[in-house]
């Protein structure tokens, strides 16, 4: 059954979210040439797969560092989730990414971010059965500029080429923008606050937080 890359709103896993607090363990990897992720998972054992959560910091592609996951990670992680806050390269470092930045150079940035997040869920999948990870249920979020990585991840698809299978597929409806769960109604706002994305088989979610420019050729 092929795997469909959906962007969901966050209630639609809440199902997922145990009740229990689980102890949790911390490993730094790295993932792709000099860039690392810190995954975080329950120390228990456990006959059932874990859902992955992947996050991804914001900093207008020029700081920020995956330090800024850790508490949202953190909090996944003790309830049963396999979680990972990643670096990426920051390819506007001391320059803006405001609308007097040259639209090839955003491209770039986009593409360059997409990618790495594409490779750290791929990554993150090789060691499906290390982390007792479900691949089926793999949720990337992230929040301003890490929220345009993820969505450009998701819906791009040159940026899985050669990292993610062929059989991940994009369903995108759009209602507008989403500031982290709350305060939905962005319309024509031209900053993304938040995005949540979801590799799932079930089709049928829906997308949040589509950002202003969104590449698919």
């Amino acid at each position: 059954m092929k795997q469909v890359f959906i962007a969901a709103v966050f209630f639609l896993i809440a199902g997922n979210i145990s009740a229990q607090n689980f102890e949790i363990e911390r490993q730094t990897l790295v993932y792709e040439d000099t860039l690392a992720l810190d995954v975080f998972y329950p120390k228990q054992k456990s006959n059932e797969l874990r859902p992955l959560l992947i996050y991804v910091h914001g900093g207008g592609f020029s700081g920020g560092n995956r330090g800024g996951g850790i508490g949202y990670c953190d909090y996944f992680a003790k309830k049963g989730w396999v979680t990972a806050t990643i670096s990426y390269h920051l390819t506007m470092k001391g320059q803006s990414f405001s609308c007097g930045q040259a639209v090839e150079n955003k491209i770039n940035t986009l593409f360059t971010a997409a990618q790495n997040v594409n490779q750290a869920t791929a990554f993150l999948l090789e060691k499906s059965k290390q982390f007792n990870i479900d691949p089926s249920k793999v949720v990337i979020a992230g929040s301003s500029a890490g929220a345009e990585a993820v969505l450009q991840a998701a819906y791009w698809k040159k940026s899985q080429k050669d990292i993610l299978s062929d059989e991940f597929i994009c369903r995108c409806g759009q209602y507008g923008w989403c500031r982290a769960g709350s305060e939905l109604d962005y319309g024509g706002h031209s900053h993304t606050y938040g995005a949540i994305s979801w590799y799932v088989r079930p089709v049928g979610a829906f997308c949040y937080g589509c950002p202003s420019l969104l590449l698919t050729s």
